[in-house]
Protein backbone atom coordinates (compact mmCIF):
# COMPACT_ATOMS: atom_id res chain seq x y z
CA UNK A 1 0.00 0.00 0.00
CA UNK A 2 1.19 3.52 -0.74
CA UNK A 3 -0.27 6.94 0.07
CA UNK A 4 -0.10 9.92 -2.29
CA UNK A 5 -1.72 13.29 -2.84
CA UNK A 6 -4.77 13.15 -5.09
CA UNK A 7 -7.08 15.65 -6.80
CA UNK A 8 -10.36 16.96 -5.47
CA UNK A 9 -12.18 15.21 -8.31
CA UNK A 10 -10.85 11.83 -7.16
CA UNK A 11 -11.70 12.35 -3.50
CA UNK A 12 -15.12 13.83 -4.31
CA UNK A 13 -16.13 10.70 -6.24
CA UNK A 14 -14.94 8.44 -3.40
CA UNK A 15 -16.71 10.57 -0.77
CA UNK A 16 -19.97 10.59 -2.71
CA UNK A 17 -19.92 6.81 -3.11
CA UNK A 18 -18.65 5.69 0.30
CA UNK A 19 -18.83 8.46 2.93
CA UNK A 20 -21.76 10.67 1.99
CA UNK A 21 -24.09 8.72 -0.33
CA UNK A 22 -27.28 10.68 -0.84
CA UNK A 23 -25.78 13.89 0.54
CA UNK A 24 -28.08 16.86 0.00
CA UNK A 25 -25.54 19.70 0.17
CA UNK A 26 -22.82 19.99 -2.47
CA UNK A 27 -19.44 18.41 -1.72
CA UNK A 28 -16.90 21.23 -1.77
CA UNK A 29 -13.09 21.10 -1.52
CA UNK A 30 -13.23 22.96 1.82
CA UNK A 31 -15.97 22.96 4.43
CA UNK A 32 -16.58 26.38 5.98
CA UNK A 33 -17.23 24.91 9.42
CA UNK A 34 -14.62 26.05 11.94
CA UNK A 35 -13.45 24.36 15.13
CA UNK A 36 -16.23 25.93 17.18
CA UNK A 37 -18.83 24.31 14.91
CA UNK A 38 -19.96 27.51 13.22
CA UNK A 39 -19.72 28.69 9.63
CA UNK A 40 -16.64 30.81 8.89
CA UNK A 41 -16.15 31.86 5.26
CA UNK A 42 -12.51 32.82 5.88
CA UNK A 43 -11.75 29.07 5.97
CA UNK A 44 -12.02 29.14 2.15
CA UNK A 45 -8.78 31.14 1.98
CA UNK A 46 -6.75 28.02 2.89
CA UNK A 47 -5.68 25.37 0.38
CA UNK A 48 -6.77 21.78 1.15
CA UNK A 49 -4.66 18.69 0.54
CA UNK A 50 -6.24 15.39 -0.44
CA UNK A 51 -4.61 12.03 0.20
CA UNK A 52 -5.42 8.61 -1.21
CA UNK A 53 -4.21 5.17 -0.18
CA UNK A 54 -3.64 2.74 -3.03
CA UNK A 55 -2.88 -0.93 -3.55
CA UNK A 56 -1.41 -0.91 -7.04
CA UNK A 57 -3.87 1.40 -8.81
CA UNK A 58 -6.91 0.60 -6.63
CA UNK A 59 -8.04 3.44 -4.36
CA UNK A 60 -8.58 2.04 -0.86
CA UNK A 61 -9.30 5.17 1.16
CA UNK A 62 -9.07 8.95 1.31
CA UNK A 63 -8.67 11.90 3.66
CA UNK A 64 -8.45 15.68 3.42
CA UNK A 65 -6.44 18.16 5.51
CA UNK A 66 -6.85 21.94 5.39
CA UNK A 67 -5.86 24.82 7.60
CA UNK A 68 -8.87 26.57 9.10
CA UNK A 69 -6.96 29.30 10.96
CA UNK A 70 -3.30 30.22 11.40
CA UNK A 71 -3.02 27.78 14.33
CA UNK A 72 -5.44 24.99 13.34
CA UNK A 73 -5.99 22.46 10.55
CA UNK A 74 -8.94 20.16 10.01
CA UNK A 75 -8.83 16.50 9.10
CA UNK A 76 -11.96 15.88 7.06
CA UNK A 77 -13.62 12.99 5.30
CA UNK A 78 -11.40 10.11 6.30
CA UNK A 79 -12.99 7.08 4.67
CA UNK A 80 -11.88 3.59 3.70
CA UNK A 81 -13.66 1.35 1.22
CA UNK A 82 -15.64 -1.29 3.19
CA UNK A 83 -13.60 -4.13 1.66
CA UNK A 84 -10.38 -2.70 3.09
CA UNK A 85 -11.35 -1.61 6.60
CA UNK A 86 -9.39 -2.97 9.55
CA UNK A 87 -6.16 -3.16 7.53
CA UNK A 88 -4.46 0.04 8.75
CA UNK A 89 -5.46 2.14 5.73
CA UNK A 90 -6.99 5.01 7.71
CA UNK A 91 -4.00 5.12 10.05
CA UNK A 92 -1.61 5.47 7.11
CA UNK A 93 -3.75 8.25 5.64
CA UNK A 94 -3.86 10.06 8.98
CA UNK A 95 -0.10 9.71 9.49
CA UNK A 96 0.70 11.22 6.06
CA UNK A 97 -1.60 14.20 6.60
CA UNK A 98 -0.31 14.76 10.13
CA UNK A 99 3.28 14.88 8.83
CA UNK A 100 2.34 17.77 6.55
CA UNK A 101 0.52 19.55 9.37
CA UNK A 102 3.45 19.24 11.78
CA UNK A 103 5.61 20.87 9.10
CA UNK A 104 3.58 24.11 9.22
CA UNK A 105 5.26 26.11 12.02
CA UNK A 106 2.16 28.08 13.08
CA UNK A 107 -0.08 25.02 13.52
CA UNK A 108 -0.76 24.06 17.10
CA UNK A 109 -3.55 21.54 16.70
CA UNK A 110 -5.58 19.38 14.39
CA UNK A 111 -9.30 19.02 14.72
CA UNK A 112 -11.97 16.88 13.16
CA UNK A 113 -15.75 16.74 13.23
CA UNK A 114 -16.35 13.05 13.73
CA UNK A 115 -19.67 11.29 13.77
CA UNK A 116 -20.56 10.21 17.29
CA UNK A 117 -20.46 6.56 16.26
CA UNK A 118 -16.76 7.02 15.40
CA UNK A 119 -15.59 8.73 18.62
CA UNK A 120 -13.53 5.73 19.77
CA UNK A 121 -11.69 5.57 16.44
CA UNK A 122 -10.63 9.22 16.67
CA UNK A 123 -9.59 8.65 20.27
CA UNK A 124 -7.19 5.92 19.09
CA UNK A 125 -5.58 8.52 16.82
CA UNK A 126 -5.06 10.79 19.84
CA UNK A 127 -7.99 13.19 19.40
CA UNK A 128 -9.75 14.42 22.55
CA UNK A 129 -13.49 15.03 22.72
CA UNK A 130 -14.66 18.59 22.40
CA UNK A 131 -17.91 20.20 21.30
CA UNK A 132 -20.94 18.17 20.26
CA UNK A 133 -22.80 19.63 17.27
CA UNK A 134 -25.96 18.49 15.55
CA UNK A 135 -26.34 21.14 12.86
CA UNK A 136 -24.96 19.31 9.83
CA UNK A 137 -25.82 16.35 7.61
CA UNK A 138 -24.85 12.89 8.80
CA UNK A 139 -24.68 14.13 12.43
CA UNK A 140 -24.62 14.36 15.30
CA UNK A 141 -20.87 15.04 15.44
CA UNK A 142 -18.23 15.76 18.03
CA UNK A 143 -15.53 18.30 17.26
CA UNK A 144 -12.35 16.67 18.54
CA UNK A 145 -8.84 18.09 18.98
CA UNK A 146 -5.28 16.83 18.77
CA UNK A 147 -2.44 19.01 20.12
CA UNK A 148 0.40 18.95 17.58
CA UNK A 149 3.00 20.59 19.80
CA UNK A 150 2.92 17.59 22.15
CA UNK A 151 3.74 15.33 19.21
CA UNK A 152 6.69 17.15 17.67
Amino acid sequence: MHVEKISFEVIKKFWSEHLWPGRQSPIEPVSCVNSSGTIDLTVRSYHPFFWGAFADSQLLGVVSFSQTSPSEARMRGICVHPDHRGQGVSRRLFDEGRKDAVGIPSLQRLWTMGRLINIDYYGKLGFMRGIEVNAYEFGPHNIMFLDLKKES
